[in-house]
């Protein structure tokens, strides 16, 4: 699995999180640009030429939060509503981020509020720092791993939880795709695992990418009609991946609670053998197999879907259509993500905050549970 780490300065504070790098996967269709904001985001370059991606990409990444972001991390600076209120219109917040933001902006003297937010500045991956003089807030360098995933093809993925390519899989779980002949009986996954068989579900946060820019090629016309049929843009497989993504990580809470009510033990073991001829107990069944349940709305939950973030690119360009962002927009209120309109042109540092900050409060917010 190749990769790469920038370096790292010998004066830099080591990472909090430097053994657990908070891994955020990028998905989306062809020519949406998430090569092009994760170059930004790592090198702050970018290639204008298209190269279709192959393979999966992990890209290890300290990122080093630039001043001017740094309140959209710290949750006792109420800048934050300065920095993303320049951003309203292409901006929209999950509830888990304007819950944390009203926190912000509350009455910084209540003594709950203040332990609270306390917490979330000193947390497992990253501090804020404050100087002597109280004036420049910092943050600790925080190590990321950015994962490059090629297109998204919906007749080639199937949601299942290892994150191994191109694996021979049975007909049971490919279903049609099995009987269709021209196509070949592999097929990409979507990205929930951190390995081949670690069914761990290491993935903090998804970034989903779309263009604001239709596709150029001419639509076709129905035979009959002769009406202009709707263009397929690469908006309209968000509702796919996210679709896949719900019924992968249902599947893997479901195998995770299988696996811990049914843990091993030695059954050739006289102790247990005695044990359990006097164990009176009703033992609860867990089903080998079923429909796993849907995926918990709540997004403090520990079996929720993990964050989302949706980010249309492209927003500069002369051939943009607002009516895509508009959608987008939509998208992100259904689905209670954030979402933001970018350019691979400019800075892109705060698609990488937003996602921070939301996996923070989530995490924050699930140890009070």
């Amino acid at each position: 699995m190749s990769g790469t780490k920038n370096s790292i300065d010998s004066t830099d504070p080591i990472p909090r999180n430097k053994s657990s790098p908070v891994r955020i996967a990028f998905l989306g269709g062809p020519k949406t640009g998430k090569t092009s904001i994760i170059s930004q985001l790592v090198t702050k370059h970018y290639r204008e030429t298209y190269y279709p991606l192959r393979k999966t990409n992990p890209v290890l990444y300290t990122y080093r939060p630039s001043a001017a972001l740094v309140p959209i991390l710290d949750p006792l600076d109420k800048n934050a509503h300065e920095i993303l209120g320049a951003q309203d219109s292409n901006l929209i917040l999950s509830p888990v981020m304007k819950h944390g933001l009203s926190r912000t902006n509350a009455d910084a003297s209540t003594t709950s509020l203040s332990e609270i937010a306390q917490t979330l500045a000193k947390n497992k991956v990253y501090h804020v720092n404050t100087s002597s003089n109280q004036t420049a807030k910092t943050v600790t360098p925080i190590l990321t791993e950015l994962i490059d995933t090629p297109a998204f093809e919906p007749d080639r993925s199937v949601p299942f939880l290892e994150v191994s390519l191109h694996a021979k899989l049975a007909k049971d779980v490919l279903r049609n795709l099995a009987n269709d002949a021209g196509h070949s009986v592999n097929a990409e996954p979507l990205l929930v695992a951190s390995g081949a068989a670690e069914l761990n579900g290491a993935i903090d946060g998804y970034v989903l990418v779309y263009s604001a820019v239709p596709p150029a090629q001419i639509p076709a016309y129905d035979a009959d009609s002769k009406v202009l049929q709707p263009t397929k843009t690469s908006l309209s497989d968000l509702p796919v991946i996210r679709d896949g993504l719900i019924e992968a990580w249902s599947e893997y809470y479901m195998y995770r609670t299988q696996h811990s009510s049914c843990g091993e033990s030695d059954i050739f073991s006289l102790k247990n053998a005695f044990k359990n001829m006097f164990d009176t107990k009703v033992k609860k069944e867990v089903p080998l197999r079923g429909k796993p349940e849907s995926i918990s709305q709540d997004p403090y939950d520990k079996l929720c879907l993990p964050p989302i973030l949706i980010v249309c690119t492209h927003k500069n360009l002369p051939l943009m259509s607002p009516n895509l962002i508009e959608q987008g927009k939509n998208y992100a209120k259904q689905w209670n993500c954030s979402f933001i309109a970018v350019d691979a042109s400019e800075n892109v540092d705060i698609t990488l905050d937003l996602m921070l900050r939301e996996i923070i409060e989530r995490r924050e917010a699930r140890k009070t549970k």
